[in-house]
């Protein structure tokens, strides 16, 4: 998807590369972020804030435009659908939903 989130400088991820919906966006500029989107990001990923993102519906023009295309994008729910329900139908967890989950490969 979208872009993805980044750590402060020197910490690891705490999860897969993924983004959001809203383009280049600091994180001190929380007037762009719904607020409920903002606060499962606080909650779920404290100390890691937003400093990228692809606003919706412009990722695959925005892949293109560095050589790639997408293969494949999963938004939040079709990643819980994917790999976090369990063979009774029930979650196993909630995907945070500012995070999509794209596989990109190289134009030839």
């Amino acid at each position: 998807m979208r872009g993805g989130a980044r750590p402060e400088a020197g910490r690891k991820s705490k999860g897969a590369r993924a983004g959001h919906r809203r383009a280049a966006v600091a994180a001190a500029d929380d007037s762009l972020w719904p607020e409920a989107v903002l606060e499962a990001w606080r909650t779920a990923y404290a100390g890691e804030p937003v400093r990228f993102g692809i606003d919706e519906g412009t990722l695959a023009p925005f892949l293109a435009a560095r050589g790639y295309r997408v293969v494949e994008h999963l938004p939040p729910a079709e990643m819980e659908r994917r790999f976090l329900t369990r063979p009774d139908g029930t979650l196993a967890g909630r995907v945070v939903a500012l995070f999509d989950l794209v596989h990109a490969a190289i134009t030839p």
